[in-house]
């Protein structure tokens, strides 16, 4: 099993690990089970130009308010997609023409990203936000195999 870790992602290249957050705002107890709030599928690797789903979903019975999904750069995590009734879906940025949403459910959620890249391999956070309850999270993280062996030895350089 080969594991790294890189500026705060766990990965398990082995098995795709999922990770969890929960974010509580002020005043809210912590609920029993909060840990099994956010499931997400695991990713098996995928390879350099193909298209890959990550999917992931919320347990509880609270009402969600929207669903957003976020890409570990550095060493914070940004914004890539968002999805609520209210506005529908957004994707921002560089990902506007990249990902699609196959899940506009607020209990489930999917991206799909289109012909994946290297630079697509890192950690994703799924986060649902049950007001008033706070947001419920968890990462998945996201491996990318080349066709070329010295290429994926230089993407694992660049992310150690």
């Amino acid at each position: 099993m080969h594991n790294v870790v890189s500026q705060g992602c766990h990965r398990d290249f082995l098995h795709g690990r999922c990770r969890l957050s929960f974010n509580v705002i002020l005043g809210v107890a912590l609920f029993p089970g909060a840990n099994e709030a956010v499931r997400c599928e695991r990713v098996p690797a995928a390879a350099l130009g193909e298209d890959v789903t990550l999917k992931c979903n919320f347990t509880f019975s609270f009402d969600v308010l929207q669903v957003t999904w976020q890409k570990l750069e550095g060493s914070s995590f940004k914004n890539i997609a968002t999805y609520s009734k209210a506005h529908g879906t957004k994707s921002i940025g560089p990902f506007n023409k990249r990902i699609c949403f196959n899940d506009t459910s607020l209990k489930a959620s999917s991206i799909t990203f289109r012909g994946v890249t290297l630079e697509d391999e890192t950690c994703y956070k799924c986060i649902f936000n049950a007001f008033p309850h706070g947001s419920f999270s968890r990462e998945t993280c996201l491996i990318v195999q080349s066709s070329s062996p010295s290429r994926r030895l230089l993407s694992l350089s660049r992310t150690t």
